[in-house]
């Protein structure tokens, strides 16, 4: 989500307007939301994202953090006996460890995660660890991890050893961020929930939603924010299950086939080259997603509230597939008028996957986005 089209849409808003990000991923909508004194409120099913957006999101006590940083660094340098590794209950992920990670990263992660979790049981404080060791390991190239790319979720081994110094740089991760604070602190705390949008929830009710939701076949987060998550507790059978849920997932509904009303919106979005059944599958699940996601949106918003929605189109092997066309169709058929539409391009380098030449395959990818701002009839 680009900053500017978050602040453009904030500003036609009344001060202290409830806003929703219902998949918010790092919470630049939230963040914005908070510094325009508004009342953010943020949901998704990636564990990593909630953890990110909470911290980013939150007003931080610096001078107490300051202190629980020196009792961290306290308590690892005492700790010298091995700590008992985190993924004896698991051997695929006691496996992943092994493959992705040196035998001497990995044994300081395993003792650093887990005396943050010991040290600090819930709240900011651990969150906020837990991010500052995050940094260390989903990184472009040099990190804690044996492989280049996981801040791409494009994670491929690089090197057979590695010779990171995991603790000194954590903490120098803790200052960065201590600095980044300092420079940019929150006005407010925003609340952030690990929550499926798609799924009935409590009565809230917001103002105005402003998102970005997932394309079909376009950034597998989950490739790369296993490689941090596993030192939270997550085991890969967990982030398996979570990755195969999540709106754009490569996985088909079987109930799904025949269904006259969702392969009706298939026909009208497809354009280019004819689908296989197995991209038809993909994409009926895909509108059937959208579907959901925009009937809890329309159940949450007041009457004349806005939803604005940010997407992009992309490729399905070979079909090109008019994800913001998905969204127009079932909107206006589920209670909302389409007040705007306006499509801009994206700049090289604002891009996830930023363009170094003009001629590879990722320059033809989603050079454009699209913003449409619906309203609730």
């Amino acid at each position: 989500m680009a900053p500017d089209l978050v602040k453009e849409r904030l500003a036609s808003l009344p001060k202290g307007s409830r806003i929703l990000d219902p998949m918010c991923g790092s919470g630049t909508t939230l963040r914005y939301a908070n510094d325009a004194g508004h009342k953010a409120v943020g949901w998704d099913t990636d564990p990593l994202a909630v953890k990110i957006s909470r911290t980013w999101c939150r007003r931080f006590d610096l001078k107490e953090l300051k202190k629980q940083t020196s009792v961290l660094k306290t308590e690892l340098e005492a700790q010298h006996t091995s700590l008992e590794c985190r993924f004896s209950g698991c051997p695929e992920t006691a496996k992943f460890s092994r493959y992705w990670f040196g035998e001497r990263q990995r044994n300081d992660l395993n003792k650093l995660s887990i005396l943050i979790e010991k040290l600090f049981p819930t709240g900011r404080t651990r969150d906020f660890f837990q991010i500052a060791m995050s940094r260390i390991i989903i990184t472009k190239f040099k990190g804690a991890s044996l492989a280049w790319d996981v801040s791409h979720s494009r994670p491929h081994k690089k090197k057979d050893s590695n010779d990171f110094q995991t603790i000194p740089e954590f903490f120098n991760s803790v200052d960065k961020m201590i600095r980044i604070f300092n420079k940019f602190p929150n006005r407010l705390d925003a609340s952030v929930k690990l929550r499926d949008c798609r799924k009935r929830c409590a009565s809230e009710k917001f103002d105005a939603v402003i998102t970005s939701p997932p394309y079909l076949n376009a950034i597998d987060y989950m490739r790369g924010h296993k490689f941090s998550l596993i030192w939270m507790g997550y085991t890969i059978p967990q982030l398996r299950k979570i990755r195969s849920e999540s709106i754009g997932a490569e996985k088909g509904m079987r109930e799904l086939s025949g269904n006259g009303r969702f392969e009706n919106v298939l026909k009208r979005v497809c354009k280019g080259h004819p689908t296989n059944p197995r991209v038809e599958n993909f994409l009926l699940r895909y509108i059937f997603d959208c579907e959901s996601v925009i009937k809890r949106m329309q159940s949450l918003l007041i009457p004349k509230g806005n939803l604005f929605v940010v997407i992009g189109n992309s490729t399905q092997y070979g079909t090109n597939i008019l994800n913001d066309k998905i969204f127009k169709i079932l909107g206006l058929g589920m209670g909302f008028s389409l007040a705007d539409e306006t499509r801009r391009t994206i700049p090289n380098g604002s891009r996830y996957l930023p363009i170094t030449t003009s001629n590879n395959r990722i320059s033809n990818r989603m050079k454009t986005e699209t913003v449409l701002h619906f309203v609730r009839t």
